[in-house]
């Protein structure tokens, strides 16, 4: 594997060739205090900056860029910038909205997704946002209807561009399960997205995400699972780590757990524990009349990726029990405050 790695790096302007080919702006930061910011093609031209520029509203006064961020008619400080904030303190930035007023009197409204990025040593070291204009229909929809839809067929967009990248740069470097495993992943965090939009990014109703994740496996095997539990919504990012996780699974319980025999079930079921102060939501995943359980030597990358998608999650929780009728899994995470 380490073969394989080494042979998919790309260099600086490979990778730059790359971002800006696609019709999204994407902003960099190299450094954690967010001094110099570069962009993509589409990022330089949304911004109005030339090749070169600095895009960064924490640059020095003579390389500042020519505009200014709004929210209503609050000018922000730098420090409260999606790129600096990532960068600083180590967190995802989601569904930041803003308005820039450039210096010539023109106005545009973006949106956009940002995250740290960090060293191989998991310092902090800058962070990487993606950004689209949302003037155009400004003034036909409200913001929220708007953003669904344009970021929705820009996800719809981007996932394909990206699929095809990936097919040309890195399938020929991987053996082709581990290939087609990432390809899957990568279409459920787009279905995940997708519900999210379809939702105006207040909520996402946590059945429909468990549905949205186990229907299009098991297909006609619908008969042989159980969902069953109160009507909750959960925030559209912990939608996104949720819906990850029930992919991986029912993805496992299809290759080597209890759907995988024609006599196989599973229930999923939850509970909401707590008050309106501090509701908690636990589920339990169950599967039963599958093949003989026994607990692995050592966590696979499926296991690992649950674990740290559980962890993301406010005092998220998961418990694996490796019951020989069956594997059962328990996961809890606290809701946020219905006042």
């Amino acid at each position: 594997m380490v073969a394989n790695c080494e042979a998919i790096q790309v260099d600086k302007r490979e990778l730059w060739d790359l971002l800006d080919q696609i019709p999204v702006a994407i902003l960099v930061s190299s450094d954690q205090y967010c001094s110099k910011i570069f962009g993509n093609l589409a990022a330089k031209s949304l911004l109005r900056v030339p090749h070169g520029g600095n895009l960064s509203q924490s640059a020095a006064e003579d390389e500042a860029p020519p505009f200014r961020v709004y929210h209503g008619d609050r000018l922000v400080p730098p420090e409260e910038l999606p790129l600096q904030v990532a960068a600083a303190t180590g967190r995802t930035v989601a569904r930041s909205e803003c308005e820039i007023r450039f210096d010539d009197g023109g106005t545009i409204f973006i949106s956009g997704h940002t995250i740290p990025l960090r060293d191989k040593a998991g310092a902090l070291r800058g962070s990487i946002g993606a950004f689209i204009d949302i003037t155009p229909r400004m003034g036909e929809l409200g913001i929220a209807d708007m953003m669904s839809r344009e970021m929705s067929h820009r996800l719809k967009n981007n996932t394909a561009l990206i699929t095809a990248i990936s097919r040309m740069t890195i399938s020929r470097h991987l053996p082709k399960e581990i290939y087609s495993a990432y390809e899957e992943r990568l279409l459920s965090l787009s279905r995940f997205k997708e519900l999210g939009y379809v939702g105006d990014w207040k909520s996402v109703s946590w059945r429909q995400l468990i549905e949205n994740s186990i229907t299009p496996v098991v297909g006609s095997a619908t008969g042989r699972v159980s969902i069953d539990g109160p009507d909750v919504q959960v925030e559209p990012a912990s939608g996104q780590n949720l819906g990850m996780i029930f992919h991986e699974l029912i993805t496992n319980a299809c290759k080597y757990g209890a759907m995988s025999r024609d006599s196989g079930r599973l229930d999923v079921s939850w509970t909401m524990d707590g008050d309106d102060d501090g509701r908690r939501l636990v589920c339990i995943w169950q599967e039963s009349n599958g093949p003989r359980v026994e607990k692995p030597a050592q966590d696979g990358f499926g296991s690992r990726l649950i674990k740290t998608l559980i962890k993301s999650l406010p005092d998220g929780r998961v418990t694996r029990h490796y019951r020989p009728d069956g594997l059962r899994i328990e996961m809890s995470f606290q809701l946020p405050s219905a006042h």
